[in-house]
């Protein structure tokens, strides 16, 4: 029987990996919303939604393929330095229309300081995050996941720091101050990852490979696409909101939406967790456990999110009060609406790495587009009439379709129920006595 506390070693460190991005997130909070003027802050939202979205696609574009190809022991050593080159092409591509038309954007989205975020902070911190980005990937194929903490704990500790230090001034802080501080963060992971890498370093060829690079592309072309569509989905709304009524509402709406960034650190757990071991109880035809694995991760997910999220949606307006210190005041009904919308995601979530595992990316590209559609038609005349929350609205039909897709596509394959879910209750103590008993 596949027991899931028998993967929690690796899984821990990762878990640890993304409770740093979740802290930082709390730091951010108190720090750059609450300090930064609301126009500022929404154009600090606005570019950082463009380096996700570069990032997000370069990533999926190139670097499955490269963990794929390095999972193995005798992997071809000119794999990662081909894969550095087309992701460091893709990158260049993607920012120079950024750069070229930052003034038309700006008066587009109605947010002039996107004119001088674009051209100089941006391309900066997108190279610094290229560069992390690409160590990450090193580590992950690697699968050694307290490196992985480490690179990235240099990241949010500068981050954090940083950000303490920048608000001790009596002038506060500003959005280009923030993006140069990512910038430094993310070259100074950077630094460090190299060091981490140095092996897998040691042992790549400098030779360009066009093959190498085709075979990549091949492989990434329903992963990008996939990509695309969810860093789309999760990033359209304030780029519509800013479109209808410039940057000061997507400040408002923001002050919301970055409270749920807890949802996105369990989707990016299940990357480095659930889609590996998923992926090996595949390739061994061992359907039963996978169907178990399912199972019992979506269970205890939610016997532990189900009671968070109703105590986050009576009590978010304290709470709202609370971290904001007054400042948004209203919009602690985005925030409910965006939690009963977070809610579905952890399901979104673990169909996509298990159609991931079962070597299905198609099923999860209809899904993301399906969201995307939704997200950006109904949000665009839902917010015309009724402000950001009518795009709060938007997200909880785009997730709910989303999430009903994915669910009927998987139950062709694994037969799951929503009773065999909800039994798996009974697994909670043998799970819990298998982590006491096992020495991480």
């Amino acid at each position: 029987m596949f027991r899931v506390e028998k993967h929690l070693s690796k899984g821990l460190w990762a878990a640890g990996s993304q409770a740093l991005q979740l802290s930082y997130g709390i730091v951010a909070i108190l720090l750059i919303v609450r300090t930064l003027p609301s126009e500022e802050f929404g154009s600090y939202i606005l570019s950082q939604g463009i380096v996700r979205i570069i990032v997000m696609i370069g990533g999926a574009l190139v670097y499955r393929h490269m963990v794929r190809e390095l999972s193995v022991e005798d992997w071809d050593p000119k794999i990662p330095l081909n894969a550095f080159a087309l992701s460091f092409l893709f990158n260049l591509a993607a920012i120079v229309p950024f750069i070229l038309f930052s003034k038309l954007l700006s008066e587009l989205l109605n947010t002039p300081l996107l004119a001088t975020l674009l051209p100089i902070a941006i391309p900066l911190q997108l190279a610094g995050e290229f560069l992390k980005n690409f160590a990450q990937r090193l580590i992950i194929s690697s699968r050694n996941t307290k490196r992985l903490f480490i690179l990235n704990s240099v990241y949010f500790i500068i981050l954090s720091v940083g950000l303490v230090y920048l608000n001790s001034g009596q002038e506060g802080i500003s959005a280009v101050q923030v993006i140069y501080l990512m910038a430094i963060a993310g070259f100074s992971s950077a630094a460090v990852g190299g060091l981490l890498n140095r092996e897998i370093l040691k042992r790549s060829k400098a030779v360009l490979s066009f093959s190498h690079q085709k075979r990549a592309l091949n492989y990434g072309k329903y992963s990008v696409g996939s990509a695309t569509a969810n860093t789309v989905a999760n990033n359209i709304d304030s780029y519509i909101i800013a479109y209808l009524m410039g940057p000061i509402q997507v400040a408002w709406y923001n002050s919301a939406k970055v409270v749920i960034r807890f949802y996105q650190i369990i989707s990016q757990m299940m990357d480095i967790t659930v889609f590996p071991y998923g992926s090996k109880l595949v390739q061994e035809g061992r359907m039963e456990d996978l169907k178990a694995l399912y199972e019992k991760i979506l269970c205890f997910l939610y016997l532990i999110l189900l009671p968070m999220n109703i105590v986050a949606i009576l009590f978010a307006k304290p709470m709202f009060e609370l971290i904001y210190g007054g400042r948004y005041e209203g919009a602690y009904l985005i925030l409910q609406l965006l939690i009963l919308g977070a809610t579905i995601s952890p399901t979104v979530s673990l169909n996509v790495f298990m159609f991931f595992s079962l070597d299905k990316p198609r099923t999860v590209l209809f899904g993301r587009i399906i969201n995307v559609i939704v997200v950006a038609v109904v949000g665009f005349l839902l917010t015309s009439k009724m402000r950001p929350e009518g795009m709060a609205l938007a997200f909880i039909l785009g997730m709910l379709i989303q999430g009903v897709y994915l669910s009927i596509r998987i139950k062709k394959i694994l037969p799951i129920t929503i009773s065999s879910v909800a039994g798996r209750v009974k697994d909670i103590y043998p799970f819990i006595k298998g982590l006491s008993n096992k020495r991480l």
